[in-house]
């Protein structure tokens, strides 16, 4: 079973690192890349008071065979904003979008994947944690040694929400606080692999 350390230093909540709800602003082909999208998420909002622009990572993402571009243009979405930054075919990504993913059962061979819509009650910048897996006192990047075992334990339940699931079943969901009784979920795709 994975350590509550491994996954508490996946979701740290602090302004830089883990689950945080972003907004698409701009969506295109990659140009180097027949199925991958190049996309600037904003993951800040603007300070009012300090008028201090918003923050903005540009995330590169395997979607163009399942999401329509359209269909990526101005959406909220769920950031792994703490990863370290790479390149794919010449462009960085600075993060990862979380998506749900099953097998169509009417394509054999084929996949549905569906981009994560934050809880309903999220707003841009809110951080998103498993609860009760949260510390703040772990490092904020997330080595990508530590991501693969954490995203095999990522699912959506039989509602299509977020869960972290152990070894013993039990599941935890992903939302902005521990009050809160709304998680994030992908539209009509329950039983999924979140990657």
């Amino acid at each position: 079973m994975i350590g509550q350390t491994v996954l508490r230093s996946f979701f740290r909540l602090n302004s830089t690192s883990a689950g945080k709800v972003g907004q698409i602003i701009k969506c295109i082909q990659h140009p180097q890349a027949d199925k991958l999208y190049v996309s600037q998420v904003q993951i800040t909002p603007v300070d009012p008071e300090s008028e201090g622009p918003a923050s903005t990572v540009q995330i590169c993402s395997g979607l163009k065979d399942y999401v329509a571009l359209q269909d990526m243009q101005n959406r909220k979405v769920v950031v792994l904003a703490n990863l370290p930054p790479s390149k794919l075919r010449g462009e960085k990504s600075q993060a990862m979008l979380l998506a749900g993913e099953k097998s169509d059962s009417e394509t054999p061979g084929s996949s549905i994947v569906k981009l994560l819509n934050p809880p309903v009650d999220a707003n841009l910048g809110d951080k998103l944690s498993f609860y009760p897996f949260y510390d703040e006192s772990f490092p904020a990047k997330l080595k990508s040694s530590k991501w693969a075992p954490i995203q095999s334990c990522l699912k959506t339940n039989e509602k299509g929400q977020a869960v972290y699931v152990t070894e013993t079943g039990e599941q935890y969901l992903l939302k902005k606080s521990p009050e809160s009784e709304h998680g994030a979920f992908c539209d009509n795709l329950p039983n999924a692999i979140i990657r």
